[in-house]
């Protein structure tokens, strides 16, 4: 009770179908073109994954009309149940099916793999001209099989399987001229935060015929992403923070970090498709660093770090890059998820998908950063206080 009034009791404008509004689940962003891309769920059609697009003039349009579901199972979590070739066709996972089917806009959709193999799809990226997926076939055996695969675009269903011989895959990347593949992997009973794999493999006949890991297998290494054919980034955390890492492929295979950092680029690999940094064509990197908030960074050749001071500042991804421009999504501490489009060479911003909430900021609790010393926590321990 406060002044009699019990809490609950008096008229709030946060009812539940303001809140369905005013946060829709956002997977993905891509650029087509002159076009915009992005996943948005729809809280009035069932929370069913469309993918919509805003053209130059500014028209938003839905591309993926309804019943169709963009949704992913993989790893149960899912993400990246969608992607775009560059000649603007939509690649997508159905929910009900978890096929892979194709959309031309305007268009129907049309099957890209079998509905007899009981497989489930994710993680599609569009790299050097082929589609690549996560693939998960349940079996008799307790721990699914999953693989990194790429798939036909064009004629009768072709899945190739390019890897093979652990429980979990994240992550591919395509070599420039498609000559090796890097991915992450890990076996149960590790979690992906906890220790993973980087390998790099040499593609022949569009399989991996040979490959090595290149990290030490006691790390939580993510996102391997090329810059050139010899030239690798990827994040990793050997000093107990994610920092962004780089590796030539060459006979030493020496690592570098290329911007220490006390804060995190990478996060928990729950879902497939996420991305805490891109290089730009310059040589310049955008990243994400999380410290308490995620701040949003470009970092030059000397590996120095500029904040682009977005508002977004929590679970924000990096999901496309072109030129100097940017699609990030993420959330504010007073606004809902959304995207921004960021031009990274004057840092403005500009928000194309999702609104302000619906309610004054004076309804939105402000988080404040606390640290606690170490020399508090057995006092915690000791009164059985709990965090």
């Amino acid at each position: 009770m406060d002044g009699g009034i019990a809490y609950g009791s008096w008229p709030s404008p946060v009812t539940a179908s303001a809140v369905s509004a005013a946060s829709p689940r956002l997977e993905g962003a891509r650029f087509a073109g002159d076009d915009l891309w992005w996943g948005e769920s729809v809280p009035e059609e069932g929370g069913r994954t469309t993918v919509r697009r805003r053209r130059p003039d500014g028209v938003q349009e839905d591309l993926l009309p309804p019943p169709w579901n963009a949704r992913s199972r993989v790893h149960e979590y899912g993400g990246g149940s969608w992607t775009a070739s560059d000649d603007g066709t939509l690649y997508f996972v159905e929910k009900t099916d978890q096929r892979i089917w194709s959309l031309t806009p305007g268009d129907v959709p049309k099957p890209r793999t079998s509905a007899d193999d009981g497989a489930r799809y994710g993680g599609l990226s569009w790299q050097e001209g082929r589609l690549l997926a996560i693939r998960e076939i349940h079996g008799a055996t307790p721990v699914p099989r999953r693989d990194v695969v790429t798939v036909a675009t064009e004629g009768h269903w072709s899945v190739v399987d390019m890897t093979v011989d652990t429980d979990f895959v994240a992550q591919p990347a395509l070599s420039p001229g498609g000559h090796h593949l890097a991915w992450i992997a890990w076996n149960h009973p590790d979690m992906p935060w906890d220790r993973t794999e980087l390998r790099v493999g040499r593609l022949e006949g569009g399989t991996v015929s040979e490959w090595t890991t290149v990290t030490s297998g006691e790390t939580a290494a993510l996102q391997p992403v090329w810059v050139d054919a010899d030239d690798l980034l990827y994040a990793d955390d050997p000093t107990g923070r994610w920092n962004i890492w780089r590796m030539r492929l060459d006979a030493s295979l020496e690592h570098e970090d290329v911007a220490p950092a006390d804060a995190d680029t990478g996060g928990p690999l729950w879902v497939l498709g996420a991305r805490w940094f891109a290089p730009l064509p310059d040589g310049r990197i955008v990243a994400i660093r999380t410290n308490g908030t995620d701040d949003v960074v470009v970092i030059d050749s000397s590996g120095q770090a500029r904040s682009l001071g977005l508002e977004a500042t929590a679970n924000v991804v990096i999901e496309d890059v072109s030129g100097t421009r940017i699609l990030v999504s993420g959330s504010g501490a007073a606004s809902p998820p959304g995207i921004w489009l960021v031009d990274a060479q004057t840092g403005g911003a500009e928000r194309i998908v999702g609104t302000e909430a619906p309610w004054g900021e004076e309804w939105m609790p402000r988080a404040r950063a606390v640290t606690f010393g170490r020399a508090w926590l057995p006092s915690c321990r000791a009164t059985g206080t709990t965090m």
